[in-house]
């Protein structure tokens, strides 16, 4: 799988009607199209779909307004095959990081399906409580929604030619995905084994330039055209130069070095774009976005090996020094209580002392006087010698505990 990024702006009709909405409009929507599913459902007429049919003419801005409530926007899931695996796949994931996730039912992958599926989640009063939908869409249905609703992923699988009686040509399903892609607001994911997939993700202007080569007359009037064409696409890719630099990856991704590479497919593009306008390559690096063609690409690829090479081993040294201070700093709470110990000790040494010289200076002169009782005692009155190498206290010499 790769990524590719596109970004688009939400229309004004759609904004209008997500801000205009009363909440008795909202309530007479969602009570309407609820009182049409179970009575499709006693009568066992009219489908799953109808409610969302029912919902569409009374209230067209139902679907743009229940999803615009979701924080994380919208993942559009489509293709030929797989859609349901992924979806369930990718809606488990979310879950399973703690988010609340709408999806479609297996069966519902079309825009009144969808429309259908909200109604049985939504409050009366249009809420809908949920953090990010996943939703499996049909390649011409999904271009329907996008319509609606801007997604802000998008995943895009394949095109297989097991539909060709629905869709015609292979061509015209990765076209109508290649809409999807367009009208996604954050980041695409394509499978790259399926080439009419894959070719989605060159998201590098390249229309004009095609058109210039396709321009194969000679003449005055075919090199104006063809002129004209290169000044186009040297526009075109400025324009995605500056769109690049607006999302502002490295902010989103955290640690990551404020450098986006645009990558074109042919060389010959990109000296074609430098020669209409010259100051391309510059303006680019100076909003972080590196111009990379073929021939630069192996080059960029095994610099950010080596980048990431670096980066692995700078955070396990990160990490050694960190476990490093930690013992350290345990090292010093262990030192500090041995230095209690030893002063506690050197009390004991010097009361000891003490008690030592009041017994011979003052009890046992006044004992002696008693001298019956030296007789009388069945025990001796001695006291084992203590060295007095045995009874110093040692202090830390080293100067890491000592402090000095």
């Amino acid at each position: 799988m790769m990524a590719s990024n596109v970004s688009r702006d939400v229309s004004q009709d759609q904004s209008s009607v997500v801000q205009t909405c009363k909440p008795w409009y909202a309530f007479a929507t969602v009570a309407a199209g609820r009182f049409v599913r179970f009575a499709s459902r006693v009568t066992k007429h009219g489908g799953s779909a109808l409610p969302g049919k029912v919902v569409e003419k009374i209230d067209p801005g139902f679907l743009t307004r229940t999803l615009g409530q979701l924080p994380l926007g919208v993942v559009l899931v489509s293709g030929t095959n797989g859609k349901t695996t992924t979806t369930r796949m990718v809606a488990s994931m979310l879950s399973d990081l703690g988010l609340k996730v709408f999806t479609n039912p297996t069966g519902s992958n079309f825009v009144r399906g969808v429309v259908s599926a909200l109604l049985t989640e939504v409050t009366l009063g249009g809420k809908l409580d949920a953090d990010i939908a996943v939703l499996e869409l049909d390649e011409a249905y999904a271009v329907h929604f996008v319509k609606q609703v801007k997604p802000r992923y998008a995943l895009l699988l394949n095109v297989m030619r097991d539909q060709l009686d629905r869709f015609g040509e292979i061509d015209t399903t990765a076209k109508l995905l290649s809409h999807v892609a367009a009208a996604t607001t954050g980041t695409v994911v394509l499978n790259r084994e399926d080439p009419r997939i894959a070719a989605l993700a060159a998201k590098a202007p390249m229309d004009a330039y095609l058109r210039a080569c396709a321009i194969e007359e000679s003449g005055d009037d075919a090199e104006s055209r063809r002129r004209a064409e290169l000044s186009a696409h040297a526009k075109a890719l400025r324009s995605h130069v500056e769109a690049l630099a607006a999302r502002d990856y490295a902010r989103s991704l955290g640690a990551s070095p404020e450098l986006v590479i645009l990558f074109l497919p042919s060389e010959a593009a990109l000296s074609a774009a430098l020669r209409a306008d010259a100051s391309l390559l510059d303006d680019a690096m100076a909003r972080g976005v590196a111009l990379c063609s073929p021939v630069t690409l192996l080059a960029v690829a095994r610099t950010c090996a080596t980048a990431w090479a670096r980066t692995n081993i700078n955070e396990q040294a990160d990490q050694i020094i960190a476990l490093g201070r930690d013992l350290y700093e345990r090292l010093g709470v262990v030192a500090g209580h041995m230095e209690n110990l030893g002063k506690s000790l050197a009390r004991s040494v010097d009361y000891y002392n003490k008690a030592v010289s009041s017994m011979e200076n003052r009890l046992l002169s006044r004992a002696r006087s008693v001298s019956a009782l030296e007789a009388a005692s069945k025990k001796t009155m001695t006291a084992p010698e203590i060295e007095s190498d045995a009874a110093q206290v040692r202090s830390f010499t080293k100067p890491e505990l000592t402090g000095q």
